[in-house]
């Protein structure tokens, strides 16, 4: 019952890491310049790319997964209605 649990926490848990890791880069890129405006916002949309690329490297085969899991799940049922 608890590995159900976590399979299906899993992708949640994944997609509020992934939206955690974007908000700390926004404002470690913000806080990261020498002050200012334009300082902050080009810092912040810095982080913001460079957070984007490391997260599609580094979780973007989980997704891939998961997404493969849920096309599997829906031909599955598709196929029980079927027969």
């Amino acid at each position: 019952m608890l590995s159900k649990f976590i399979v299906s926490a899993f992708p949640k848990l994944l997609e509020l890491s992934l939206w955690l890791i974007m908000i700390v880069s926004l404002i470690a890129g913000w806080g990261a310049g020498p002050g200012g405006l334009v300082w902050g916002v080009g810092g912040a949309l810095v982080a913001l790319i460079v957070a984007f690329i490391v997260c599609t490297i580094v979780f973007g085969a989980l997704l891939t997964l998961l997404d493969i899991r849920q096309s599997l799940r829906t031909i599955e049922s598709k196929q029980k209605t079927l027969t």
